[in-house]
């Protein structure tokens, strides 16, 4: 049912970040709401394996030009990037909010 929807209406849908392009940052962003006063958190980097360089820096690199993420200097609040395999081999990049303090989540 839902690939039917899916080809009956293909125009509608965003298969790639390049299709993201023009939306309304407002719209679409991705926000965490914090308490007041929250204390920040930064974490250490987390080692990532070496064989997937190229796959993160290829897949961060398609995110910054479709304006999906943007870099920020000098944030207090830091949290991992997390290469996740996909079920069909492909990598896909997640963000490990779990580090965060929950207290100051609202």
């Amino acid at each position: 049912m839902f690939l039917a929807l899916f080809r009956e209406f293909r125009d509608i849908f965003a298969w790639s970040y390049k299709d993201l392009r023009g939306l309304d940052p407002g719209i679409i962003k991705h926000s965490i709401p914090l308490e007041e006063g929250a204390k920040p958190v930064r974490k250490r980097k987390r080692l990532v394996n070496p064989n997937l360089d190229a796959v993160i820096r290829k897949g961060l690199d398609k995110m910054l030009e479709a304006n999906v993420i943007f870099p920020v200097r000098y944030s207090k609040w830091v949290a991992n990037l997390v290469p996740v395999q996909k079920k069909n081999g492909d990598i896909r990049l997640c963000v490990d909010f779990r580090d965060l303090d929950r207290a100051s989540v609202k």
